[in-house]
């Protein structure tokens, strides 16, 4: 599903990829072999890493282990770990939290809360910036950095301890549909899956366009939500 953001086409690049600090060539053989990547770390997990890693301007250095720390931080110990924690403690109850905040029946959120939710408003205007001036890493790193501090704000919250904690689970839901809904022109694959994950509507487009990467736009999901795993452990790290 096309995202209407401005999809960096016809870019300067001045940067290269590099192993062991050498320009790859095929002269030299000094290359990777795309099909052996694509099978040990996943289509969407190669168009992570090269756009998480890749930069416009400098070189940039290619080895397995940086992908396997890239996937094992940010993908299945990031996305992938807050996605089925949060429907964990939610308990199959994470559209009656959505329902209830988008409804004004919450009380006051905390500080902590409040700024989450500012961050999550001031995030998506940032990643449209970035698209816009062509720097797909930078935007790519600030809709990471959502998942940094979502896992901060939801490690601090212990809303596993809490009997009612309404106001953290529903601002972590929306962390992670943002999150779906700006990562799909990186990882269109595993976004849709978490996206489904989180059931935002299928059958309306406009629920996962750009213009829905705003905080509270939407209410009607969460429903009938069910614990998965999005990133499953790589067969092999070396």
């Amino acid at each position: 599903m096309a995202l209407d953001l401005p999809l960096p086409r016809n870019v300067l690049v001045h940067g290269h990829w590099t192993m062991n600090r050498e320009k790859m060539s095929k002269s030299t053989g000094n290359v990777v072999n795309p099909f052996f990547a694509i099978d040990r770390f996943g289509v969407d997990g190669m168009r992570f890493f090269l756009a998480y890693q890749g930069g416009l301007a400098n070189d940039a250095d290619y080895d397995n282990s940086f992908i396997t720390r890239d996937y094992k931080k940010w993908l299945q110990g990031g996305i992938g770990n807050l996605a089925s924690r949060t429907i964990g403690v939610a308990k199959g109850k994470l559209g009656s939290y959505i329902q209830a905040a988008t409804s004004n029946k919450l009380p006051a959120p905390s500080p902590a809360d409040v700024e989450h939710q500012v961050m999550l408003v001031q995030a998506p205007p940032r990643v449209a910036e970035q698209m816009t001036g062509l720097n797909p890493r930078a935007a790519l790193q600030e809709i990471m950095s959502i998942i940094e501090k979502t896992n901060k704000y939801f490690h601090a919250a212990e809303p596993w301890k809490t009997p009612d904690p309404q106001w953290v689970l529903y601002n972590v839901a929306e962390s992670l549909r943002i999150t779906a809904i700006l990562l799909q022109p990186f990882m269109p694959g595993k976004s849709q899956e978490l996206l489904e994950m989180l059931r935002v509507d299928t059958f309306n487009p406009s629920k996962r366009s750009f213009a829905a990467a705003v905080y509270g736009s939407d209410q009607d999901y969460g429903q009938n939500v069910q614990k998965g795993y999005l990133f499953l452990p790589l067969l092999t790290e070396d």
